[in-house]
């Protein structure tokens, strides 16, 4: 059975500072490049997961610019660490929005998409599905669950994460990877990555943008643990766990406790 357990001894935390949203994706960008750039000639697929919400969109951008090497993305194969439980072609859709911003500007080759395949009205089967895909697809790392190379969050103002959101059951899960999970301040269910899947990852990097982040940040780093308040608290022990923020979202604030500090 999958390994629940979200300590990693040799886990490391990082706080990078971007001056501002525009540089924070250029950041993430180019470490994406870094990460892509084949180091040798067979080098294998990797798997990355984008996040939902608006603030990936600047990244998206950022990768579809003239000076990018567009065929770096398809190096990877991409899949969605949360989705709205509406169709692929709905405004909302967070793969929908990747695809307008990125896959399709980058002519990504379409064999590397995985999205979700979204059934409106059984989101219980269609997290069991890309559940089952990911497993498939993503190799078990040393927890016993798929171990993805990259997998970016972003950050709600109420400290949620992914579709993990304060006071939801989707909190509670142990067993399973992928969940549909309902929101009840939404009225909706959203499918999202369980956080003992996250935690199994290779590198976890967070995108914060904004003043609006600020208290949540706060509540995250130096608050009292209650992941049940502050859902992004459960988010902890992979290898590498990267919190990208631009100053406006930072503040005052200082880094999270033993986190090295890099900043730009």
């Amino acid at each position: 059975m999958p390994s629940s357990v979200p300590a990693n001894q040799d886990a490391k935390v990082e706080c990078w500072v971007a001056q501002n949203a525009e540089q924070l994706a250029d950041i993430a960008c180019q470490f994406l490049v870094e990460l892509l750039r084949p180091s040798q000639p067979a080098a294998h697929t990797l798997n990355i997961a984008l996040s939902g919400g608006s603030t990936p969109k600047r990244l998206y951008e950022r990768m579809t610019q003239a000076d990018m090497d567009r065929a770096l993305w398809s190096r990877a194969n991409w899949f969605l660490s949360d989705e709205r439980n509406v169709p692929l072609d709905h405004a909302e859709s967070n793969f929908g929005l990747a695809n307008r911003h990125l896959f399709q500007p980058a002519a990504v080759d379409s064999a590397k998409l995985h999205p979700i395949s979204i059934e409106v009205d059984t989101p219980q089967q269609a997290a069991l599905g890309y559940e089952t895909l990911i497993t498939s697809m993503v190799p078990a790392g040393e927890r016993g669950r798929p171990e993805f190379d990259l997998v970016f969050l972003g950050l709600g103002d109420d400290a949620h994460t992914a579709s993990l959101f304060p006071g939801t059951e989707g909190l509670q899960e142990k067993s399973r990877n992928v969940i549909s999970n309902f929101v009840p301040k939404l009225n909706t269910q959203r499918i999202t990555f369980t956080a003992p899947m996250i935690n199994a990852s290779k590198t976890v990097m967070f995108l914060v943008t904004g003043p609006s982040k600020t208290i949540a940040l706060q509540n995250i780093w130096h608050g009292d643990r209650d992941p049940q308040l502050y859902p992004a608290q459960l988010i902890e022990g992979a290898q590498r766990t990267i919190w990208l923020v631009d100053q406006a979202a930072l503040g005052s604030l200082s880094a999270p406790a033993g986190a090295t500090i890099r900043e730009f």
